[in-house]
């Protein structure tokens, strides 16, 4: 092998080092890409829900327009949790985990969960918790 024929071979060698190298970069990119894509998907779809759980909240508010109206983030919420459960209602540890969720604390789930039913606008029955007629769409 020549002078010449030894140097082409050395920069071949070179450049498929090179080659490699950039490939490994970019698929380490694409990875971070398709994190970053999951990521935003996760994001978008809490954003659907919590949007979805303050229309409910505002639906069944306004179905309970003659209710005595309370300002509790946790009452909110489980307004729009048992209305949207319906006749079916909800356990109490499920409207709890919805309070809990949405950021706030057990004390707070139990405290809603208190003045709902003193309010009459829900009732505890065969361990499901559900809006009252006074309370649930006309």
């Amino acid at each position: 092998m020549s002078a010449t024929s030894k140097e082409l071979t050395k920069a071949i060698a070179n450049l498929d080092s090179e080659i490699t190298k950039k490939q490994a970069a970019i698929s380490r990119m694409m990875d971070e890409i398709v994190g970053l894509m999951l990521r935003r998907e996760r994001i978008k779809g809490a954003l659907i829900e919590v949007v979805g759980a303050v229309e409910r909240t505002s639906v069944a508010q306004n179905q309970c327009a003659g209710a005595p109206r309370f300002r509790g983030q946790a009452f909110e919420i489980m307004i729009g949790a048992l209305g949207a459960a319906g006749e079916i209602g909800l356990p109490a540890a499920d409207l709890n985990r919805k309070v809990i969720d949405a950021g706030g604390s057990l004390w707070a789930a139990e405290k809603a969960r208190t003045r709902l039913r003193r309010a009459r606008m829900a009732t505890l029955q065969d361990g499901r918790w559900r809006l009252t007629n006074s309370a649930s769409p006309v």
